[in-house]
């Protein structure tokens, strides 16, 4: 049974009366391990005689005029099956005959296992894309935050703050970060360590402040660092009345202004101011 098939069969001895059988399309859908739907169109074309047929019902073929008939059939494992054909001649001796016209051999779900194999191999190279993706994705995240935690060493903190290549343009494009809010004439950006606040100049963009807060030992350790890289204390107040977290707390503690002389001239001050965290603020001075 395959598209394209024909086959003329004589009705009378003489072969004046004669019936073709011709196969316009087959089709193979919704295949199992162990069956497939199989579904077909045949014209029936009649010539010197009407017909009386049976094919999935009761046809009435006329002299010269083609009737498409549509039909399906579950092919299954280990059966075949036959498409027959029936019709009843006229006249005084009619008599019924059946024809075997074609046939669909039994079912082989190679082609089924083949299409599944296929398509877990494109799921496994789906994922296996998926994965690289994800990999690579990380792996830029973390050069990322890898660079942003650099931000925030005192290295780049003494050396870049009111420097002039230091602008807002160049930290959003070299560290891979967007403001989140603007507030008061800062900006605010969400690094992985902590929240980052920084200032910048109007006309030149330049960034001439960054303050940030560190809890517990975060903030004892950065303040120990601070003093080892070369901060000198210039001044120290205390009952500093400090506010944090909209009022919800208030409290006093000491304000310690530290500097740092910078090999280009001037200083690195930073103020750290010491509440329930430890306020970290770095501008560049004169003196």
């Amino acid at each position: 049974m395959e598209s394209g098939l024909k086959t003329e069969f004589r009705i009378d001895k003489k072969g004046k009366k004669t019936l073709t059988l011709e196969v316009l399309d087959v089709a193979y859908q919704d295949s199992t391990a162990r069956s497939c739907f199989s579904k077909w169109k045949i014209r029936a074309t009649v010539k010197g005689t009407d017909l009386n047929a049976w094919y999935n019902g009761n046809i009435l073929l006329k002299d010269s005029e083609p009737y498409v008939i549509e039909s399906s059939y579950w092919v299954k494992l280990n059966e075949r099956y036959d498409i027959t054909f029936s019709y009843t001649t006229n006249g005084l001796f009619a008599e019924e005959r059946i024809i075997t016209f074609a046939y669909i051999p039994p079912y082989d779900p190679s082609d089924y296992f083949a299409a599944q194999e296929r398509a877990a191999k494109r799921r496994q190279e789906e994922e296996a894309r998926l994965a690289r993706e994800r990999a690579r994705a990380d792996s830029i995240s973390l050069a990322h935050q890898e660079m942003q935690n650099k931000l925030l060493t005192l290295e780049c903190l003494a050396n870049n703050v009111g420097a002039s290549f230091f602008t807002k343009e160049k930290i959003e494009a070299d560290y891979e970060v967007s403001p989140i809010t603007y507030n008061g004439g800062h900006v605010f950006y969400d690094f992985p360590k902590c929240p980052v606040t920084m200032e910048f100049d109007d006309k030149t963009h330049v960034c001439t402040e960054i303050s940030f807060r560190l809890y517990g030992e975060d903030g004892y350790w950065m303040k120990s660092d601070l003093i080892n890289y070369g901060y000198q204390l210039k001044s120290k107040s205390r009952d500093n009345l400090i506010i944090e977290n909209n009022f919800w707390n208030v409290q006093t503690g000491p304000i310690s202004i530290y500097k740092c002389r910078l090999k280009n001239g001037g200083y690195s001050t930073c103020r750290i101011t010491e509440g329930q965290a430890m306020m970290f603020t770095f501008t560049r001075t004169k003196n």
